[in-house]
């Protein structure tokens, strides 16, 4: 059975025989290559129908993979009972290819020997434009390798069918579209310009003038005062000083007689008395200077005048100084 499968994939392209449907055109194709229905697994031996199921699942998973877009199990079995039940021949792959409106269809047969498979993955194309068949073998495997091997023949068979697809059927270039004519755009008045104002000139800021660092000059009514308020304490203290000079340091009854120390100031009273002396005769000198009252002296001035008189003229001048 598996081989004579194979014969009619790769015959897919011969003609119908006599009596048999016109081979029905392949949906438009677009970019990708459309849908794609996967056949009913053939394993030999047979296995549990879980099995096979799952190996079922794991090619359409390669299939997704390869950005294939398959049909659902249950309505490629309901179709391939409506028409003809078990297809063969390439009449009948046509036929079922039109009723599930697929554009290729794919068939997967998996062959075991103790632990060793043969899985084989066949491209059926109702247009007869392409022909492809994938095989990989897996030794010693387990169920679940040999499942994993059926998704990566299933995701290389998708690719290959894609990477054919695109070269055989290259999406159309899109026209360039017609550029729309321009309209003619109204003419518009130019509006006056208004007027400028020339802007006023920013006033110079005037430069402040250099202030002169300010010198504390001593004036004379200051030294008068200095000197006098410094002569009368030193006046006050050198007259006190005198004045304790020779007394006690002791609060002892009779200190006079029985204090053995006394005060000796007159030295210090008497320099003090001095200082203070000189600076008050030295603040009175201060004072007749600074408030004195300057007579100020006139300037010289000259007047000349002239005056008409019946007869003659009248003139007179005066000199000051």
């Amino acid at each position: 059975m598996i081989c004579a499968l194979c014969a009619l994939v790769v015959l897919g392209a011969a003609r119908p025989a006599a009596g048999s449907p016109a081979p029905a055109k392949p949906p438009a194709q677009s970019s990708g290559p459309g849908r794609v229905a996967l056949l009913p697994l053939e394993v030999k031996p047979p296995l549990a129908p879980a099995v096979v199921a799952r190996f079922r699942r794991s090619v359409e998973a390669g299939f997704t993979l390869a950005a294939l877009s398959t049909i659902a199990a249950h309505e490629v079995e309901a179709a391939r009972l409506e028409t003809v039940g078990s297809c063969r021949t390439g009449a009948c792959l046509r036929k079922l290819a039109t009723r599930l409106k697929a554009a290729y269809l794919f068939s997967v047969s998996i062959r075991r020997t103790g632990k060793n498979y043969r899985i084989r993955c066949d491209l059926f194309d109702p247009a007869g434009g392409i022909q492809h068949q994938q095989v990989a073998t897996c030794d010693i495997c387990t169920f679940s390798e040999a499942i994993a091997k059926a998704r990566d023949v299933a995701l290389q068979a998708g690719t290959a069918l894609g990477k054919k697809h695109r070269e055989l059927h290259p999406p159309p270039r899109p026209r360039p579209r017609p550029r729309p004519r321009p309209r003619p755009r109204p003419r518009l008045r130019p509006r006056p310009r208004p007027r400028l104002r020339p802007r006023p000139r920013p006033r110079p800021r005037p430069r402040p003038r250099p202030v002169a660092p300010y010198k504390l000059r001593p004036s004379l009514k200051q030294a008068a005062w200095m000197a006098g308020v410094g002569g009368l304490a030193s006046l006050a203290a050198g007259v006190a000083l005198l004045v304790l000079d020779g007394r006690p340091t002791c609060d002892r009854d009779m200190p006079r007689i029985s204090c053995p120390y006394r005060l000796n100031t007159d030295v210090a009273g008497a320099v003090f008395t001095g200082l203070g002396g000189a600076s008050a005769v030295a603040a009175a000198v201060l004072f007749y200077f600074a408030y004195r009252r300057k007579s100020g002296r006139e300037r010289p001035r000259t007047s000349f005048g002239v005056a008409p008189t019946p007869g003659g003229a009248w003139a007179h001048a005066k000199f000051s100084f």
